[in-house]
Formats: C-alpha cells, structure tokens, sequence
C-alpha cells in the first residue's frame, strides 16, 4: 500500500526482506530487542509481517493496526497466523465512551474488544502518541485524570498485555497532578502483579449498565474486585472489607473526592469506586 508519509518499499522483493530480516536480528542479538512494534501494519501484507518475526527469533510483536472493529482486528490476527498482537483500539474507543457517559454496558455481555475473544494477543491501553491528538467524547484529549485513572483501573484489572502512555506517568512541569497519577498507576501495576492477573485471566462481570460496572477478576494468586462509574456496589459474597484509607499504597488523600477503594482479604485485594 502506498502511503504518502512513509517510504513505498517492496517488502515482497526477496532482497528486501532478507535485509530487514537481518535488521531485526541485529536489534535483537546485537542491541537487545526483546520486542517489536510495527508500525502502519495496514500498508503491507500480513503474511509478510508473520515472516518477519518468525525470521528474528519469534520476539513478543505487536502491530499498529488501527480499525475500531475487533472482528477486523481479529481477522488481521488469523491473517498472521497468531504471530502477532494488536493494540487493541477496539476497547481503547469502547471504554472511552463508557467513562465518558458513565455507561458501560457496551463492554459486555462478552467482554468487549480483542480482550474479549483473543486477549492473549491483545495489547491494551488507555491512550498513545496518536491517539492523545484526537477529539474525545468529552472533548478533551485524554479526559480527565479520575477518567484516566479509571480507564487505567480497568485494563490493570483485566485480560490483556496493557501498556502505559509515557506522559500520563511524566511530564515537563512535574506537575502534582501527574504525580498522583504515576503513585496510583503503579500502584494497580503491583496490585496486577501481585494478584498474578495475566493476559488470559477469566473475568465473572456482576453488571454493565447505566452508572456502574462491576467485576470479580480471578488472578492465579488471588482475586480482584473492581467497580467503576458513580453508583456504588458492596460485593455481599466477599467478606473482610476495609476501607481504602487502610491501605495507603493504593490511594492519595487528595483523589478521595473521587476514588473510593476496598481492601478485601485475603482472598480479594480490593474493589475500585469511581
């Protein structure tokens, strides 16, 4: 496909893909690479972009496949034979919308996006270097940090590899603000880990409707409760709740306005109220 910002290269010339093919063992053996991002992955064949990894030592790849249909994005998949992952604008648009409005029953009855049926290849995230230009539902480009954060909540808690966006973590002002949002992002980071979600982990949601969305996420070590929008739910089958003020790791005083958390023990780290 030709594309007017980019150079028009042949990649199923031989001589080309054998050079790239070195290119990326020489990031890989020589530099270190232990992934790939692949950029515009729309302008040139999928098989190719299969041979590529398979060809440099069949590193975690990732593909920027940008289309907001999941069955799209799913098909691109199967087109690589299961080589690759995509980013996963599917429900990075879905969940915008639903924190927006406070309405979530877009993310079920399945789970919504390639979370929903490919999550070991979906990799997802709350906005990018591209995406962050755009218009949003809210007209903003990010929305607002409690926004952000719950967005962040979400996919920390959920099936998927997720990523981080650089300036939700740092910025040139070093403003309080993007402090408190780096403290509570890794602070779900360690509850991820901590809990052993990982990209195929089962998710039971309780509701996904007007004003609340509410799920019990089964972690290989222990389970995770999460609620999101501004109606509250008290999950009456777990026991041992405390409130977030017992556990300050997770939350700053000057998020209470907005963020309410649940310690639930020990078999439920903690349930998140937006």
């Amino acid at each position: 496909m030709s594309c007017p910002y980019s150079p028009d290269i042949d990649h199923s010339n031989p001589q080309i893909q054998s050079d790239v093919v070195k290119f990326l063992n020489f990031l890989v053996d020589d530099i270190g690479f232990s992934s790939f991002r692949f950029d515009f992955a729309v302008g040139f064949a999928a098989h190719i972009q299969r041979s590529y990894v398979a060809r440099s030592k069949n590193v975690f790849s990732v593909a920027e496949y940008w289309h907001g249909d999941s069955r799209v994005l799913q098909n691109y998949i199967n087109a690589t034979s299961g080589q690759m992952c995509v980013f996963d604008f599917s429900l990075y648009y879905i969940l915008k919308r639903c924190i927006a409005t406070d309405t979530y029953s877009e993310i079920t009855p399945n789970l919504c996006g390639v979370i929903g049926v490919d999550s070991l290849r979906a990799v997802t995230f709350v906005e990018n270097h591209d995406t962050a230009h755009l218009d949003s539902p809210t007209n903003e480009n990010t929305g607002s940090s409690s926004q952000i954060l719950s967005a962040y909540a979400f996919i920390l808690t959920h099936p998927g590899n997720p990523c981080l966006y650089c300036e939700h973590l740092y910025d040139n002002k070093n403003s309080k603000e993007v402090e408190q949002m780096r403290e509570t992002i890794f602070s779900l980071c360690r509850i991820r880990k901590e809990a052993g979600i990982h990209a195929g982990v089962s998710v039971d949601v309780n509701q996904a409707r007007e004003h609340l969305y509410c799920a019990v996420i089964h972690g290989n070590k222990q389970k995770v409760a999460l609620e999101l929008g501004s109606e509250v739910w008290h999950p009456s089958q777990l026991n041992d709740t405390r409130s977030w003020r017992d556990h300050p790791d997770i939350c700053n005083e000057s998020l209470s306005p907005c963020f309410y958390f649940y310690l639930i023990l020990p078999q439920v780290i903690f349930c998140f109220v937006f």
